[in-house]
């Protein structure tokens, strides 16, 4: 057992998939130990999705198919006790002299039976057709866009063909002839569950005439709660139960990253850390600068660091601290102020759900107005259901026109702050202050601990409330366990210093092209090494290689006659 009272440095380097420990003593002349934790990424190598997902995916399916089940249960105990049925079996519902499709046709014409009636019933209730809770589904998920497309399409061959009902429709049409169900990956045969409810209570209308003892309103109400039956969607309250709250403010939700205020946060925050370097120095942006290019991402799709370099009027020799100038690893003649500096999307998105139904005099009007275009932002994240955006737009005082012209459009993230805590922070950030000094001067104190707190021997398990990326989650649950199996064995340490990667909460397609980006660099600097080795006949070190490689990205130059040697 090592000596508790003896104090040290503890270093942590806290990886995805690894946590490494250096314990220093106080001259900082001797390592005490070294420790590392290695574990699995919590995600797969491939697709880097979550470890859960099949699982996840598979208890979706059986719980799906269990509702499924249960549905037609209840049907077929309901039809049960009106009498149309003698037992609740599903082989009660077989006719085979014909299909349930031309039933449901010919029922819009005669009385049907009981047997025939329950077939019916139990066959629009089995399959009830694609419901949609918002129109913007339709750009957010390839399926659902095909299967609304092949919804619009029925519906239009239903009106134009003069059917009365979906399923004289699927009885009649030649295009059903060979399949009344999609086939193939193709959606073509989609109907919307919306008709299959109209084609419902119009059957239960037609039996009435003709007389059919069993169509009271009373048992069409039962089957139809039973077709149109599904569980809430995870919108409004339910769903901020799942967000977290705010950095600053414990009681107040984290605000929707399409909010005007959150994007304006984060370009503010891009802009208040850019810094032009010139002649070895680097100076922040003076307030003129700042001045002409504020404005510019909402005046345009995106702005690019050569865009702004225009409007700023830089010499030829300042450059951008926020820019990367290596030289294009494969070779390729790209200038790097390409790159995008900033891009307000939610914004535009919102400009262009406007401008597309004719309404670019209230944008211009809206654009002005931060509360506004919050609301907006606001029911478009929260809210699941068109239904509820609908209402809960109304009752805020948006137009008619606006409502349904933004349900189009969908947004589905959160920041870490609350609309509270960037209405204080965000007049300091337009001053010029970096987000810590702002939020500093909001009375907020970030990287202070909360006085409230209890101290503690060992470290808590992280906040999921907090912290919703596995990964991240992850690697600092096994930062944890060290940390306490190191004060278990040496007690607490004098200080601490972290080196947290980079890379740990970005996505895992920007990992991917980090990883690929390095490998390039690594092969880049192998064949600079192999050339060096051939031309002066040894292997360079560390600065020769340093200096090779800057003579020829200076295109074999001399840097200051740019003669060729």
């Amino acid at each position: 057992m090592q000596n508790k009272n003896i104090p040290y440095t503890l270093g942590l380097d806290i990886g995805m998939a690894s946590v490494g420990a250096a314990l220093l003593l106080p001259d900082q002349q001797r390592i005490l130990a070294l420790h590392v934790r290695t574990f699995d990424k919590a995600e797969t190598a491939k697709e880097g999705e979550s470890l859960n997902k099949i699982r996840r995916d598979s208890r979706l399916t059986r719980r799906r198919i269990r509702r499924r089940a249960f549905r037609l249960l209840r049907l077929a105990r309901l039809l049960k006790r009106v009498g149309l049925i003698e037992t609740a079996h599903p082989d009660m519902f077989a006719i085979p002299a014909t299909t349930p499709w031309e039933l449901r046709a010919e029922g819009l014409d005669r009385r049907f039976e009981n047997h025939e009636w329950a077939a019916v019933l139990y066959h629009m209730v089995k399959h009830r057709g694609f419901q949609s809770n918002r129109k913007s589904e339709a750009k957010a998920d390839e399926k659902a866009g095909q299967m609304l497309s092949g919804v619009g399409r029925n519906q239009a061959l239903l009106t134009e063909a003069g059917y009365r009902s979906i399923g004289e429709l699927a009885a009649k049409h030649p295009d059903f002839a060979e399949a009344k169900r999609n086939k193939g990956g193709s959606y073509s045969h989609t109907f919307s569950r919306a008709d299959l409810a109209t084609e419902l209570a119009l059957l239960f209308e037609r039996q009435r005439k003709f007389g059919n003892a069993v169509a009271s309103p009373d048992f069409e109400k039962a089957v139809h709660d039973l077709l149109m039956a599904r569980k809430p969607t995870l919108s409004g309250d339910n769903l901020l139960k799942m967000i977290g709250k705010c950095t600053f403010e414990k009681n107040e939700y984290r605000a929707p990253k399409a909010s005007y205020r959150a994007e304006r946060f984060v370009w503010l925050g891009k802009l208040n850390n850019l810094k032009i370097v010139g002649s070895g120095d680097a100076r922040p942006l003076a307030e003129s600068e700042r001045r002409a290019i504020i404005d510019l991402p909402y005046t345009q799709a995106k702005l690019t660091f050569k865009q702004a370099r225009k409007a700023l009027d830089l010499a030829a020799h300042e450059r951008f601290n926020l820019v990367s100038y290596r030289p294009d690893l494969k070779g390729k003649d790209k200038d790097p102020e390409e790159a995008t500096f900033f891009e307000a999307k939610a914004c535009h998105t919102l400009r262009k759900a406007y401008e597309a139904v004719g309404l670019k005099s209230e944008w211009q009007r809206d654009a002005l107005d931060a509360d506004r275009l919050d609301t907006l932002a606001y029911a478009l994240t929260v809210f699941k259901d068109d239904v509820e955006s609908r209402q809960w737009l109304l009752a805020q005082g948006i137009e008619v026109p606006i409502v349904e012209a933004v349900l189009n459009e969908s947004f589905d993230k959160f920041i870490h702050l609350s609309q509270k805590a960037l209405k204080a922070i965000l007049p300091f950030m337009e001053q010029g202050q970096r987000f810590d000094e702002a939020a500093k001067s909001a009375g907020y104190h970030h990287s202070q601990p909360d006085a409230t707190s209890v101290k503690q021997s060992y470290l808590p398990p992280p906040d999921k409330e907090l912290i919703r990326n596995p990964v991240v989650y992850r690697a600092l649950n096994q930062a944890r366990k060290l940390v306490n199996a190191i004060v278990r064995e040496y007690g607490p340490p004098a200080a601490v210093h972290i080196e947290l990667a980079r890379d740990l909460s970005k996505p895992f397609d920007e990992r991917k092209r980090i990883e690929r980006e390095q490998k390039e660099y690594r092969e880049t600097k192998e064949k600079a090494a192999d050339d060096f080795d051939q031309r002066f006949h040894f292997y360079p070190k560390g600065q020769d290689l340093q200096k090779w490689r800057l003579f020829r990205e200076q295109l074999d130059q001399c840097p200051y006659c740019q003669q060729a040697l």
